[in-house]
């Protein structure tokens, strides 16, 4: 169901199942290819120490918290401490802050 103000444009009022079986076969395909790059995302991010948010659609998403490295010229003795815990890395569900 679409939200209010969201515009559905109706392709066909019937579909044959090798429509619907070639449509999932590509969805599988799409899914994978992003999925594929959310793990390139999550690399790169434990790479340089940073952290990003991805949502597909509202309340359908979350933030990805990398690997802490240090910043060149960071005291790394006292921000050690603070990062000791791995349960700090990782995702978190947007609904985690709620």
């Amino acid at each position: 169901m679409a939200r209010a103000g969201t515009a559905v444009k109706v392709v066909a009022k019937t579909v044959t199942e090798s429509a619907i079986q070639a449509a999932n076969v590509k969805i599988s395909k799409l899914i994978a290819e992003a999925e594929a790059k959310i793990k390139e995302a999550e690399h790169l991010a434990d790479t340089v120490g940073t952290s990003f948010s991805f949502s597909v659609a509202y309340g359908m998403g979350g933030s990805y918290v990398g690997k802490h490295i240090p910043v060149e010229g960071e005291e790394e003795e006292a921000e050690s401490e603070e990062w000791e815990s791995s349960d700090e890395e990782g995702w978190y569900p947007s609904s985690q802050s709620c």
